[in-house]
């Protein structure tokens, strides 16, 4: 009997999301009904009804539509097309799997019903009293649903009805409430969801002992409100400081064939009557304190994007003392909007940047407008470029030090570029490019104002390319077979009087400390309110160590790169020869994986800045994380991270920080992590500082996560 509307597909593709709609993700969808065929069953003994044109089966299997039945009594009755199984019935399709009390489906509608039936399609395991549909809608009365295996301790959700339109893909679930234990205590409104939305639920709970903060209970909760919509709260409670608290939201939703949106708002406000001390500025912390971190990405179709960041922070050290993860992630809060449009081969974007953290400097852009054709053809082997935006830019500096900078900034840039590949193993590139920048307020005190810039550039970039293969196998270490590639490469720029009128230009974006090596181009460069003189050649070389994948295609076993940069021109204090820079990644096995990066001066090979990683993993069993980080004169610090699997349920970890420039042991920490139940995960973790942090000098954490509900 081939019905594509059939009872399984309708149930376990409408069921399982209309009864956890906020909860799981969508199976699949019902299709339009086809003309129904007579059935194919086999059974160990049978009987027919001559007069009723009953076909009766026993301990019968067969296909209904495109599930496999199996139950101990099947009834079909050719004069109403109208199949009754009873008695341990079993429908299966692909994964998902129904067992039910009894079963009646009419053939020739598609309309059915269901006799306490339970499905279960990983990860959604359900129950019902009942269940009745047809091609277009299925309805299930008082169901049970949990996210992973039912257990004790599993979340799941109980609805009085779940109604499921095929029409328009969608669920409305009525009187339905969320709990564990089997006890259901948080009401859910009536909610309508749509099949390729994921509305997930999210908990979060975590206590302990911070020295700073005395005894903690902090705990989160976002609840699905209308489809792809999540709304709740952040609690916190601290002994030494009070009550932390603020709405929160998430939103995750598919509003199209090609657009998404989604993202998250996180608040917190406190009056703190705690040790607050000082900031990054040296003034005291006020006791009013708040923060507000908002998130949001947006995609319209296949060629508009929106992005948004917004942080707004009361005061510098807020989330350090009560959201200390959230903090070392993000050290400078930054708030901005930006919004664009690619084309076939250019784009346009507005883009804001706005300093609502006066004790942080932000280069704000109020807004810049920004147009840009990609490399395109212009004739044979020659390419153009081109780079226009418009900024109106402010520089607030915090405190006193500094005045304020303005200026509202025109820029473009168009450049020119001639490939060259005489051999297949020899490529170079010549380019010649013009950029032009107009200041409309001067550099207060400078005698003008406005000033416009103009700058031109030449240079080329040029590489070979060498291979070779070798025929060495190793299966201990995956290895069949080796290549090794070679590139050398060479680049040089020549932008003369790049730093005319540095006394005119207000120095909003400027150079910032960064140990790595820097873009050459003229169109590349960030800092174009700071640019000095440029006569530069960098040379380099890459490498590549390879083997073949065993699944697909190749996979890299170690790679280096090395560069430096000779100066014909010079800066004060800078070198003719500039630091040596080595980027090296070992990685023989997927197990085992070693990088550094550092950069040297090349006269006396004096070191300026080291770091290392050392990642040795042993499949889910245990991984350890060796790290050091090196900066001659500021930072010399080494880490330790190690975790080891118990068993199914527990596993544990420590971490190690020393401050070998302090000779200090900064920080030691040592946990356990329990999962119960496959659902909720458990984390007891116990920390010691030392030297002046602000998070004192002991910490005892309990954290408890919700991970799929």
């Amino acid at each position: 009997m081939t019905h594509r509307t059939t009872l399984l597909r309708s149930l376990l593709c409408a069921l399982p999301l209309g009864l956890v709609a906020a909860a799981a993700a969508p199976l699949s969808t019902a299709a339009t009904p086809a003309a129904p065929v007579q059935p194919e069953f086999s059974a160990e003994s049978q009987d027919y009804n001559i007069d009723t044109g009953e076909t009766i089966l026993r301990q019968a299997t067969g296909l209904l539509g495109e599930g496999y039945l199996t139950g101990d009594e099947v009834r079909y009755n050719t004069k109403t097309g109208v199949i009754v199984a009873t008695g341990h019935v079993v429908l299966t399709q692909g994964s998902a799997r129904l067992l039910a009390e009894e079963i009646t489906y009419s053939l020739n509608d598609g309309t059915y019903t269901v006799k306490s039936p339970r499905i279960g399609n990983f990860p959604l395991y359900l129950r019902g009293a009942s269940a009745s549909g047809d091609p277009q809608k299925v309805v299930l009365k008082d169901a049970h649903v949990s996210y992973g295996e039912p257990g004790f301790w599993v979340p799941s959700i109980s609805a009085k009805t779940v109604t499921y339109q095929t029409t328009d893909e969608s669920f409305r679930a009525q009187q339905a409430q969320v709990g564990i234990a089997g006890s259901h205590f948080l009401p859910l409104p009536s909610f309508k969801q749509t099949v390729g939305v994921s509305i997930k639920s999210y908990l979060t709970l975590q206590g302990g002992f911070r020295s700073s903060l005395g005894a903690f209970i902090d705990a989160g909760l976002r609840l699905p409100v209308a489809p792809g919509l999540r709304v709740g709260a952040d609690v916190g409670y601290y002994s030494r400081r009070g009550l932390l608290f603020g709405p929160a939201a998430a939103y995750d939703a598919k509003t199209g064939p090609d657009s998404t949106v989604r993202g998250s708002l996180r608040t917190g406000y406190i009056n703190d009557h705690g040790k607050r001390e000082t900031d990054v500025l040296g003034r005291p912390v006020p006791e009013q304190r708040s923060f507000i971190t908002w998130e949001h990405q947006q995609r319209i179709g296949p060629a508009i994007y929106l992005d948004a960041l917004l942080n707004d922070w009361r005061d510098s050290e807020v989330t350090r003392d009560f959201r200390r993860r959230e903090f070392y992630r993000v050290q400078t809060p930054d708030t901005y909007l930006e919004s664009g449009y690619v084309g076939a081969n250019w784009l346009v974007s507005v883009f804001g940047r706005f300093h609502p953290n006066p004790f942080h400097e932000t280069q704000e852009r109020l807004p810049e407008i920004r147009f840009e054709v990609l490399p395109t053809t212009l004739f044979e082997k020659v390419y153009q470029r081109l780079q226009v935006s418009y900024a109106r830019l402010r520089d607030n500096p915090p405190g006193s030090y500094a005045p304020t900078l303005q200026t509202d900034r025109a820029d473009a840039y168009y450049a020119l570029t001639r490939n060259f590949t005489p051999r297949e193993w020899l490529g170079a590139t010549a380019v010649a490019g013009v950029r032009s920048t107009h200041y409309s307020d001067a550099l207060p005190g400078s005698g003008r104002g406005s000033y416009t810039r103009n700058l031109a550039e030449v240079g080329f970039d040029a590489h070979l390319l060498a291979s070779g293969t070798f025929d060495y196998n190793n299966e201990r270490w995956g290895i069949r077979g080796l290549r090794h590639l070679v590139k050398p490469f060479v680049s040089y720029r020549y932008i003369p009087e790049a730093e005319k009128g540095a006394r005119y230009i207000p120095q909003i974006d400027r150079e910032s400390f960064n140990t790595y090596l820097q873009p050459l181009g003229l169109g590349s460069i960030r800092h174009i309110d700071e640019l000095h003189a440029t006569n530069t050649l960098r040379v380099g070389l890459e490498q590549r160590l390879q083997t073949r994948d065993a699944e697909y295609g190749s996979r890299d076993l170690a790679t280096l790169t090395l560069a430096n940069d000779v100066f014909f021109e010079r800066v004060a204090g800078q070198r003719k020869v500039g630091l040596t820079h080595l980027d090296l990644a070992v990685m023989p096995a997927r197990w085992l994986r070693f990088d550094a990066y550092s950069s040297f001066a090349s006269q006396d090979f004096s070191l300026r800045e080291l770091n290392t990683g050392l990642s040795l993993v042993d499949g889910d069993q245990w991984a350890l994380r060796l790290g050091t980080h090196y900066l001659n004169g500021d930072l010399e610090d080494y880490s330790a991270d190690y975790s080891y699997r118990l068993n199914e349920a527990y596993s544990t970890f420590l971490r190690f920080l020393y401050d070998g420039h302090a000779r200090r042991l900064n920080e030691h920490s040592y946990g356990i992590e329990q999962t119960l139940d496959r659902v909720w995960r458990f984390r007891y973790e116990i920390a010691f500082f030392n030297g002046p942090r602000r998070e004192g000098d002991v910490e005892f954490r309990v954290e408890v996560e919700a991970r799929g509900f």
